[in-house]
C-alpha cells in the first residue's frame, strides 16, 4: 500500500499551523507528517509540540521554503508527497481526501489545489501555477532534490511546475471552495509585506524567465485532466 508523507514548511507560523495540523493529524490517508520549522522566532516549535506523532525538524539558520521542502522530502518515509502551506484558512479533512485519493489511486500523476483566494484567471485556466498544496510521487523529485535545496526561496513551485512539464504528467485540479491563504500584507503588514511580494517575484524569476513563466500557465492548463 502507497504511503503518503504531508510536508509542511512553516516560518513564524504560530497564529496559523494549528489549524492545518488539526486538519491533517490523524487523517486516515496520511501516514506521517513532517513539519520543518525555518529558524521561526515565534511559538511556531511549541504548537507543533502539542501532537506527539508529528516529527519537527528545524532548520538551524533561516534557508527559505525550497530548501525547507527539499529537507522534508529527504526526511519522509512515503511513496508520495502531500506538500501543503501552514497559513491556510478553512482547510478540511475531505480537502486533504480530494487532493490525495486521485494520485493515490492512479487517476492522476499529481494533484494540485485551486483556493477560493486564487486569481479568477487560473480558476479559467484550471490550474493555479503558484500554489502550495500538491501531491506528487516521491520519485519525482528525488533526482534533482540538491538542485531543490539550492533554490532561491520561493523558486519552489515554478520549479516544480518544470518537472510535471517535462514529464507531462496528468493533473488533477481540486477546487477547495473554503480554503485561502493570508496575502503578505496581512501577514506582515503593507511596506513589509510589500517587500516581501517582490523578493519572491525576484527568486521566481532567477528560477525561470517570465516568458517561462507565461508559458507554465499554457502547459500546466494542457496537462489537467478535463471531466
Amino acid at each position: 500500500m502507497a504511503k503518503i508523507s504531508c510536508i509542511i514548511p512553516a516560518y513564524n507560523e504560530g497564529l496559523r499551523i494549528e489549524a492545518v495540523l488539526r486538519v491533517v493529524y490523524g487523517h486516515p490517508l496520511i501516514d506521517e507528517i513532517i513539519v520543518v520549522d525555518d529558524a521561526s522566532k515565534d511559538n511556531t516549535q511549541s504548537i507543533v509540540k502539542k501532537f506527539p506523532d508529528i516529527r519537527l525538524i528545524v532548520n538551524k539558520e533561516n534557508k527559505g521554503k525550497s530548501f525547507s521542502v527539499a529537507t522534508g522530502i529527504i526526511e519522509s518515509s512515503g511513496d508520495y508527497i502531500l506538500m501543503l502551506d501552514a497559513d491556510l484558512h478553512g482547510l478540511r479533512s475531505e480537502d486533504i481526501t480530494s487532493l490525495v485519493d486521485p494520485v493515490k489511486k492512479g487517476k492522476a500523476d499529481v494533484s494540485m489545489s485551486i483556493r477560493k483566494n486564487t486569481p479568477a484567471w487560473m480558476k479559467l485556466i484550471k490550474v493555479d501555477l503558484m500554489v502550495g498544496e500538491r501531491v506528487f510521487p516521491k520519485s519525482m523529485v528525488m533526482s534533482h532534490i540538491q538542485e531543490m535545496m539550492a533554490l532561491h526561496g520561493y523558486a519552489l513551485e515554478v520549479f516544480l511546475n518544470r518537472i510535471v512539464i517535462k514529464n507531462k504528467y496528468a493533473i488533477k485540479t481540486v477546487f477547495l471552495k473554503d480554503v485561502s491563504d493570508d496575502l503578505k500584507t496581512t501577514k506582515k503588514g503593507l511596506f513589509a509585506g510589500i517587500k516581501l511580494f517582490l523578493s519572491m517575484w525576484r527568486d521566481i524569476l532567477k528560477t525561470v524567465s517570465f516568458w517561462e513563466w507565461l508559458y507554465q500557465n499554457v502547459a500546466l492548463s494542457k496537462l489537467v485532466i478535463r471531466e
